[in-house]
């Protein structure tokens, strides 16, 4: 009879029925296996049940604020990406748009207007006439006689009307 094994089936007939023999069996319990131990039921500790699920509460908490914000920083790198293709369309536009107001606007062009459209011909050196002043750079103040109010005295500045 080997001792390793959990049931001895030569205490049983072939009717299944149990044989005298087992009754007067006796096991060794030093026969039985060392690995074996009898299984204890723990008692559940509360409060470490509710400290793991708070721990993994907050632990859910974290992942999904850092989902949330990963998302967000990737909608705000997809904005920044449109808004500088966007700059360099503007940018180019602008370029475009000055060189058309260049080209319109360059000196060649105004003086072949002034001439063809305008009739009119450059200064020679001999019909240049030079004015030169004795007395130096002049200041004038012209102080009203009249107290005026703010109002007049802004249409007065505007039209460089005096009305005294």
């Amino acid at each position: 009879m080997s001792t390793k094994v959990a049931y001895d089936l030569s205490l049983f007939n072939s009717n299944g029925k149990v044989t005298n023999d087992a009754e007067k069996k006796v096991v060794d319990i030093s026969q039985v296996s060392e690995s074996y131990k009898p299984v204890v039921k723990r008692k559940h500790n509360f409060l470490a049940i509710l400290s793991f699920a708070l721990i993994a509460v907050v632990g859910f908490m974290v992942c999904t604020a850092l989902i949330k914000s990963d998302a967000m920083l990737s909608e705000l790198n997809n904005q920044i990406a449109r808004a500088q293709e966007e700059l360099k369309e503007e940018e180019n536009a602008y370029s475009q748009y000055k060189m058309q107001v260049e080209s319109i606007y360059s000196l060649r062009v105004i003086e072949d207007y002034a001439v063809n459209v305008l009739g009119m011909v450059k200064v020679e050196n001999n019909q240049k006439n030079y004015v030169s002043l004795d007395e130096g750079d002049k200041v004038e103040i012209i102080q009203d006689s009249e107290n005026k109010n703010i109002i007049q005295k802004i249409i007065s500045a505007i039209f460089g009307l005096s009305s005294s």
